[in-house]
């Protein structure tokens, strides 16, 4: 199997449930939510596999710019900023998008709002945090996922 296909599996297969664990946690900062606890939840769990989606984006940017599927080596700290400017560009887009142009949801009083760009801190927060994240834990064979000393 090709090693962009693998990574990028694996890269989805990781950013689905961690993105589904951020979602769950900040869901009382948005309005429009369902009120009944398993449509909320599947809310949720749409939402973490648009999450999962955008990780496969910035994984599939960096990859075109730099011309390797590993592009994101630890060894190259400069390449973890572009996560996080990828990261950052892509939740905000993707915010301004369906907040504001498609209505998709809202932000509650309890949403601290990004000055200028009017877009929720926390999913910004939470692509910028967890990106690199997944891609690092992507990125490692099986067998060092959970490392044991």
């Amino acid at each position: 199997m090709p090693y962009g296909f693998r990574i990028s599996a694996r890269a989805f297969g990781l950013a689905v449930p961690v993105h589904f664990s951020w979602e769950m946690s900040q869901a009382n900062a948005f309005t429009g939510m369902p009120r009944e606890v398993w449509a909320a939840t599947a809310a949720c769990a749409f939402a973490s596999l648009g999450d999962g989606l955008l990780t496969l984006l910035i994984l599939a940017g960096g990859a075109a710019a730099f011309r390797s599927w590993t592009w994101f080596d630890a060894r190259l700290p400069g390449r973890w900023a572009l996560v996080g400017i990828l990261s950052f560009g892509v939740a905000v887009v993707t915010e301004w998008v369906l907040v504001y142009e498609l209505h998709r949801w809202g932000y509650a009083t309890s949403m601290p709002l990004i000055p200028g760009l009017r877009v929720g801190l926390l999913p910004v927060l939470q692509m910028v945090l967890l990106s690199p994240l997944v891609l690092r834990w992507a990125s490692l064979p099986p067998g060092e996922w959970c490392h044991q000393s």
